[in-house]
């Protein structure tokens, strides 16, 4: 009877205590042995929690890309930089220059070597030696100068009369007669170069060239220029052709860019042709090679003096 009565207590026992766990736990919360051992929790449903902060080293600052110098951009109404010095080989006829000197501008004529020769705005001509005192004028000053400047009178085209080319036609036919009854003479080699050197100046009679007859002298075929600065004709070569061939030019025509070349041509400087320098070839002498070479410094004197 005693051990059946220390079983029931215990049976008795053993409910109560499990049903006080039930009551602690609630409803649903109570989990077998096997879940508690291996099988995973749920997830929970509460709101998580903020995570605790690590300690982490600091990042390292980015190192500076390599600097790049980049022009900035130029403000508006910044001066533009100072042209470069111009070069005697950028210069030509007809350019308009500007002297830093005297501020004005002037016209280009003519280059020869380093000299520049130019007209002011009264048309007045100047020489400068210099290239470095100028610069290029500004659109609007190079309008207002070509509207104000005073041009150079036109040239007026001389109709020559009849009559006047006649005579010299006549004195030319003339002097050719001379020549052909001078003894050593070679009458068609002269005529043969008069005619090239008038495909140079021009056949125009009592104007690019005319018969000069001087006193004490033999009658002179001259051929003629007219300055581009004065616009009046000038005798410039003479020719001889009695004997031997003489070729007299004007010193004034002569090119100062090509000065040397031409006065080596002519090596004769004597006061009996005035402002003149001469060379005598004998007939035997003037082939077609050396009348080639005077023709081509023909060329090179109505370029430069005609420009």
């Amino acid at each position: 009877m005693l051990a059946f009565a220390l079983k029931a207590f215990y049976n008795v026992r053993d409910r109560e205590a499990h049903g006080m766990m039930q009551r602690e736990e609630g409803p649903g919360e109570s989990q077998s042995a096997a879940e508690v051992m291996g099988t995973p929790m749920p997830a929970a449903t509460t709101a998580e929690q903020p995570q605790a902060c690590e300690t982490q080293a600091p990042a390292p600052e980015p190192q500076a890309a390599a600097c790049v110098e980049t022009p900035a951009p130029a403000a508006s109404g910044a001066p533009e930089a100072a042209p470069e010095g111009l070069t005697i080989e950028e210069v030509k006829p007809g350019d308009l220059l500007k002297n830093l000197r005297d501020l004005q501008i002037y016209k280009v004529t003519e280059v020869a070597g380093r000299k520049i020769h130019a007209r002011d705005m009264q048309a007045e001509d100047r020489t400068f030696l210099f290239l470095g005192q100028f610069e290029r004028p500004a659109a609007e000053e190079a309008v207002e100068f070509e509207a104000r400047r005073v041009k150079p009178a036109e040239p007026k085209e001389s109709a020559v009369k009849p009559e006047l080319a006649k005579k010299e036609q006549d004195a030319l036919a003339a002097c050719m007669s001379a020549v052909q009854q001078a003894p050593g003479s070679d009458a068609s080699l002269f005529e043969t170069f008069w005619k090239a050197s008038l495909g140079v100046f021009g056949d125009e009679p009592a104007q690019t060239w005319r018969v000069r007859v001087n006193k004490g002298l033999q009658p002179s075929p001259t051929l003629r220029l007219r300055s581009s600065r004065t616009n009046r004709w000038r005798d410039s070569v003479m020719l001889w052709g009695q004997t031997k061939v003489t070729i007299i030019v004007a010193k004034e025509v002569c090119p100062e860019k090509d000065r040397e070349a031409c006065r080596a041509l002519f090596p004769e400087d004597s006061e009996a042709y005035g402002k003149g320098l001469a060379v005598t070839i004998p007939y035997s002498d003037f082939d077609a090679d050396k009348q080639a070479v005077y023709l081509d410094c023909f060329r090179t004197i109505v370029k430069a003096f005609s420009a």
